[in-house]
């Protein structure tokens, strides 16, 4: 969420509050009015069955839910199955989202968590060493589905935004990539003759 930008400089943020919690938000509600909209297209009865399913699926050390699950799980049908199946897809693609924006949000403020993402990305044999041919401090993270890259000035300590270079909020790998921070069009390659 940005509150403000220095005069000054236009691509420094005066007030960085959680970089990344408006686009949470945003998957947060985009993931509620789906559920709505589906539920009310499912039968009542099938959804009640699911939600049954689900508590115990997500909740599977709670005796309660184990014995509700227990007590119906011969009246799940195709339906009840496939709402419990759409739910987990619906869910883990959010976890997967929150966990993108968590990433990013930690390899544009830490210089050894970005270090060992960019060697993973690279499929470097050791993730925790220094490689000559990276310049690590070069690069910042970033992700097609988000509008904004904000990272912190290592020298100044200020806060930065820029625009990401590819946006796309529908993108459906929602890859993390990373940019130079002094020409974000130029964007690390990966080399996959492993």
């Amino acid at each position: 969420m940005i509150l403000g930008t220095n005069k000054r400089d236009s691509n420094q943020i005066k007030i960085p509050i959680d970089n990344y919690a408006d686009q949470l938000v945003w998957y947060m509600t985009t993931y509620l009015d789906k559920v709505k909209f589906d539920t009310e297209s499912f039968s009542v009865k099938a959804s009640e069955k699911a939600k049954i399913g689900l508590r115990w699926i997500i909740f599977p050390n709670e005796k309660e839910f184990e014995i509700d699950y227990q007590r119906h799980k011969e009246d799940f049908g195709n339906k009840t199955w496939n709402i419990i199946s759409h739910y987990t897809r619906c869910i883990m693609q959010l976890v997967g989202q929150l966990a993108e924006c968590v990433i990013v949000d930690h390899c544009c403020n830490d210089d050894d968590i970005n270090k060992v993402c960019m060697n993973i990305a690279k499929f470097m044999p050791n993730i925790y060493e220094d490689y000559s041919e990276i310049n690590y401090e070069q690069y910042v993270a970033f992700s097609t589905s988000f509008k904004y890259i904000i990272y912190r000035d290592s020298i100044s300590g200020a806060y930065r935004q820029y625009n990401v270079p590819d946006y796309n909020p529908n993108h459906t790998s929602k890859d993390i990539a990373w940019c130079k921070k002094e020409n974000i069009l130029t964007q690390l390659k990966v080399n996959l003759n492993l």
